[in-house]
């Protein structure tokens, strides 16, 4: 009977053990979303749905949606698939919607850039197409809160945004800001001959100096406008106008070599943010490589000068107070942004 008895309590204690390891097992398995397995879909859920709504025109064929930095957009087209757009390159087409007869595609960002709905299927190498960056709509698709949906429509105007499919609230044009220029210098490496520059997006409007264009024989020999010959030795210079760019590449049109610089760099990130003529410069940085910089004397970076909100440390025609140690109290250097020095007497502090 004892025997028994110990016998018993040892299933016992067995079935025990077994349940608390399920009971363990289920908490586990029903926490694993919330401790990172479920990230994606966590994330997919903190941006709202986008519709955007087409009126097609009437000679296009199949309205197509192209967007810049597509790592930072997820695009639902349904079953519509891809439909060609420029040779060997396709994209989302959109869908119809039967009961107003619009395209449509559904989004979810909020750090889209830019984006143009193009007409598919043409097989013609540069179709019809509408193009959007800096814009209201862009700011109204990343600032959504909640699903939401916009329709690019037909009207006296050629074509609106609006609030609604029945063309009763157009959307608000974004204020646009004023002009400035950025007057890049360059410093071409020494395996250039040619430097050639090459912009896209945004309403920068550009000033070479008269220096005309130079054909690029990698390119199929397009012509880009070469940057102007500055005053300083083996330094180039253009002058842009305007508020924002989306991209821009600096090619030597000789040998093909580029350096590209997209709407997703810092650099021009840092050029949009800039609001008043400022000069810039891409200068060998002594290392074998490339870098922007505030000034000629390379004293800050680009970034660095966007990080400090482009407040330049340069005192002409400012009011500085000078702060020195007592122990240096007798005086102290002063460097002019022309490389002059001068050393300034002090009295007791």
């Amino acid at each position: 009977m004892r025997k028994l008895t110990k016998s018993f309590q040892k299933r016992q204690s067995i079935a025990s053990r077994v349940l608390c390891f399920l009971l363990v097992l289920a908490m586990v398995v029903t926490m694993v979303p919330a401790l990172g397995g479920g990230n994606s879909t966590v994330q997919a859920a903190e941006n709202p749905t986008v519709r955007l709504y087409f009126e097609k025109p009437d000679d296009w064929n199949i309205p197509a949606f192209n967007y810049w930095n597509e790592s930072d957009v997820e695009v639902d087209n349904g079953d519509a698939e891809k439909v060609e757009v420029w040779t060997s390159q396709s994209k989302p087409a959109m869908l119809k919607d039967e009961s107003t007869g619009y395209y449509y595609i559904d989004i979810r960002t909020n750090s889209i850039s830019g984006f143009q709905i193009v007409n598919g299927g043409t097989g013609v190498g540069n179709p019809a197409e509408k193009k959007f960056e800096n814009c209201a709509i862009i700011d109204a698709i990343n600032s959504a809160t909640s699903d939401t949906s916009f329709y690019l429509l037909k009207n006296d105007n050629g074509m609106s945004w609006y609030l609604d499919k029945d063309k009763n609230q157009v959307l608000p044009e974004k204020e646009k800001a004023a002009a400035h220029k950025v007057i890049i210098y360059f410093e071409k490496p020494e395996n250039w001959k040619t430097p050639v520059i090459n912009l896209w997006g945004g309403d920068f409007v550009l000033d070479n100096q008269g220096a005309g264009d130079a054909s690029i024989a990698a390119w199929g020999n397009q012509d880009k406008p070469k940057l102007a010959v500055s005053e300083a030795e083996n330094i180039y210079t253009v002058t842009l106008t305007g508020t924002t760019i989306s991209g821009f590449q600096l090619v030597d049109a000789d040998t093909g070599a580029e350096t590209q610089f997209d709407g997703q760099s810092e650099e021009v990130k840092a050029i949009n943010a800039i609001t008043t003529d400022t000069s810039i410069y891409y200068l060998r940085d002594g290392k074998g490589g490339m870098k922007w910089y505030k000034d000629a004397d390379k004293s800050e970076t680009l970034i660095e000068y966007k990080e400090a909100g482009y407040v330049s440390p340069e005192v002409n025609g400012r009011e500085v107070t000078f702060r020195v140690p007592v122990k240096k109290n007798r005086g102290c250097s002063i460097c002019y942004g022309s490389g002059r020095n001068e050393w300034l007497e002090t009295g007791f502090i």
